[in-house]
């Protein structure tokens, strides 16, 4: 059964293709599709590639992918039934991966334990902990001349779900950094702490935080958050 699910999976007319060939049809650029329908492009991105290992779950998947579907003109419907089989598959397909490594990692621990010669490998371990200390330190040091800044967000809470129309951002970052919220400079104090209050709209919202430092070096984080008028019916399909 799962070898058919793959297959069905697989084949040329699938919910990925479909999406990625209507939207290269239309001379479509999905950074700037997200923006527009305010939806983080890694979840469009996920759509396109049949990859729903991280998607947003109920009711978050729902409205992505009402609000995708309807920019590329297509019959919502059929593209719902087609992200439930194959999110249903892709599961299966995932649970089926994750038991065969389990499996495979416990026969390589025991051939492992049965070729175990502990002088020899306390020695060897030694050597390469030496060896692991001083490559680490110099490339600590370049790594660091590059990092982007430390960055931080205490709140919200990814795919929150509420009934207000503002929210507050607050989070962390380096003393001196510079803090924008969606596109507007935000003053941090000299511990890093920054706060701002965003207007919210009915429906799906994204907030994007960035921090920046001297040569270009950036730190992004998106949040989506979704604001209703009534949960009632907000988990059917």
């Amino acid at each position: 059964m799962i070898q058919l699910r793959k297959k069905i999976i697989s084949e040329q007319d699938n919910l990925s293709t479909l999406l990625y060939n209507r939207r290269k049809s239309m001379g479509l650029n999905i950074d700037k599709i997200a923006s527009e329908l305010g939806v983080h492009p890694k979840y469009l991105a996920m759509l396109e590639n049949g990859n729903y290992g991280k998607f947003p779950s109920k009711p978050y998947d729902h409205q992505i992918v009402r609000k995708y579907s309807n920019y590329l003109d297509l019959n919502f419907q059929k593209v719902w039934n087609l992200y439930k089989v194959e999110k249903r598959i892709f599961n299966e397909l995932a649970e089926e991966k994750k038991k065969n490594t389990e499996v495979k990692e416990m026969r390589g621990s025991k051939k492992l334990l049965s070729f175990i010669n502990v002088p020899r490998i306390i020695l060897n371990t030694s050597f390469a902990v030496l060896v692991l200390v001083i490559v680490g330190y110099f490339s600590w040091s370049v790594y660091n001349s590059v990092q982007p800044p430390y960055l931080e967000l205490l709140t919200p809470d990814d795919n929150l779900i509420t009934k207000e129309h503002q929210i507050k951002v607050t989070g962390r970052t380096e003393s001196g950094i510079k803090i924008t919220i969606n596109g507007q400079a935000v003053v941090n104090d000299d511990s890093g702490f920054f706060q701002k209050e965003i207007e919210l709209h009915e429906g799906i919202n994204m907030i994007k935080v960035t921090a920046a430092k001297k040569h270009e070096y950036e730190n992004t984080i998106y949040r989506q958050i979704m604001v209703v008028e009534d949960n009632i019916g907000l988990l059917e399909n």
